[in-house]
């Protein structure tokens, strides 16, 4: 299998689960990289600029980002739609 780069933005704080997945994918071999990702995950509102931003530079690369499910705080609400809003209309 070929290796691949990967970009995992996102919270990384002790209890998150950022840290944990590059971890794993290190342990599989890929490469952690914000340099001409191949995949680009993120799960958190905080990654979401950045992941966006990759995804225009590189349009070719595969992106997952995650949004939540779940309610949340009033600000955060503002600020995802905010982004959702202004940052999804680019075409892949």
């Amino acid at each position: 299998m070929k290796n691949l780069k990967i970009s995992i933005l996102g919270a990384e704080g002790f209890t998150c689960q950022v840290p944990r997945i590059k971890e794993g994918m290190e342990m599989l071999g890929h490469v952690v990289s914000k340099e001409s990702p191949d995949i680009i995950y993120s799960n958190d509102p905080r990654g979401y600029n950045e992941a966006l931003f990759l995804k225009k530079k590189k349009s070719k690369c595969f992106s997952y980002i995650k949004f939540f499910r779940f309610t949340l705080a009033p600000t955060k609400h503002k600020k995802t739609n905010r982004i959702i809003g202004r940052k999804l209309s680019f075409k892949s």
